[in-house]
Order: C-alpha cells, then sequence, then structure tokens
C-alpha cells in the first residue's frame, strides 16, 4: 500500500469522528453550482467522494437525483443513515477511476475535498465521457484561512514541526484544478472563494485536526 493510499484510506478508519469535525459546504456554494451548470429539474448529479454526504445531503435537499461515490464502506454507512428521508439520494461503493458508470449519465459532477485523492489522468477523462453535452464539473474544498489570525498561524507553525509531511501548498487548489488534463476536458475553469468565520471549542478545533490525514 502507497503512502497516499494509506492516507487516503485513513478517513473510513474513523468514519463517525470524519462527519463530525467537519465542515458542510457554503449554501451559496450549491446555489451557484446549480445556477452555471443550469441543470434541468429532472437532472442527475454525482457526487464523487462523497465521504459521510456532507455536499450530498445538501445538493439532494434541492430536490436533484443524486448518487454518492466512494471507497469507504463505513463512510458510505454513515451517509446513508444520515439520508434516510431522501429518496432521491443513494449511495456506491467504489473508485471513481474503475467504477462502471454509464456513459453520458450525469448533467453535474462534483466533488468536495476530494479531486485531489484521484488519478488526473482517468478521472478528468472520466467525468468527461460520463457528463452529458454540456454538463459541469463543479470541485471545492474548505481550507483554514493560516494567516487569518494569530492562532491559527501558530497551529500552522505547530503542523510544520510535528509533521514533517505537512504540504507546503496545503490551502492551494490548484494542484487539482490547473492540471493540464483538467483543462483539456474541461473549459473555461471558474473560480470563486468563499469565505466564513467559524468559532470553534479546544473539542472542536481538536477533532478537525484528528480528522486530517
Amino acid at each position: 500500500m502507497t503512502p497516499k493510499k494509506e492516507l487516503r484510506d485513513s478517513f473510513d478508519i474513523f468514519s463517525k469522528e470524519y462527519d463530525e469535525a467537519r465542515l458542510e459546504y457554503p449554501e451559496e456554494l450549491v446555489d451557484d453550482a446549480l445556477k452555471i451548470s443550469g441543470i434541468p429539474k429532472d437532472g442527475k448529479i454525482l457526487d464523487v467522494g462523497c465521504g459521510p454526504g456532507k455536499a450530498t445531503i445538501q445538493f439532494g435537499r434541492r430536490g436533484y437525483d443524486i448518487l454518492g461515490l466512494d471507497i469507504g464502506s463505513k463512510l458510505i454507512g454513515v451517509a446513508r443513515q444520515k439520508s434516510a428521508d431522501f429518496r432521491n439520494i443513494d449511495y456506491k461503493v467504489g473508485v471513481f477511476e474503475t467504477t462502471y458508470l454509464p456513459l453520458k449519465e450525469f448533467d453535474l459532477i462534483i466533488s468536495a475535498q476530494s479531486w485531489h485523492w484521484l488519478n488526473p489522468y482517468l478521472s478528468n477523462r472520466k467525468a468527461n465521457r460520463i457528463l452529458n453535452d454540456g454538463g459541469y464539473l463543479a470541485l471545492f474544498w474548505n481550507f483554514e484561512a493560516f494567516e487569518s489570525s494569530e492562532f491559527m498561524s501558530n497551529l500552522k507553525k505547530l503542523f510544520k514541526q510535528y509533521c514533517p509531511d505537512f504540504p507546503k501548498d496545503y490551502g492551494d487548489a490548484n494542484k487539482a484544478t490547473e492540471h493540464p488534463t483538467l483543462k483539456k476536458y474541461f473549459k473555461p475553469v471558474k473560480e470563486k472563494i468563499y469565505s466564513r468565520d467559524f468559532d470553534f471549542n479546544t473539542e472542536g478545533i481538536g477533532g478537525l485536526i484528528d480528522s486530517y490525514s
């Protein structure tokens, strides 16, 4: 097992803790993704790397049929439990690059906090193939603004001190969004930043840190 695969698979081990610690995404982001994509009322959405279903449920609340796909069976279990009241939401355990998905099946593919874990050569091509003509791919992440306060700045210093492999480019989605295969299959690329403030207690910030890979 490669180090990257070990990190990717670690989320499933602590599925419940991950779900409790991680934040939802801005509703404005959901609004923008639906508006820009122009998805029809009967459109279909695929959520790649759906985890415990946070983004899946946010989009599912809008009434669209949505399929959440993730490699973690425990994460999918958490997502199914949370989505029990939604008939329009379904889930599947599988690796995106190798899981069978019909061609031109979806009007919108979303991926929250996960596209960087995929093989860009395979995933970008496959996303293009399973989207309907004119379909959209929406990639988004939650990042901590480490320079926003003294506390966050000190937290980043601790990460660097005690986690030698802490990525220097953490908080920069360009690694995924600037890959040449993405621009080959999807253009134009539109980017937007949504800024939010949250209050965390000691337990909350500790849980968030523990949820990192």
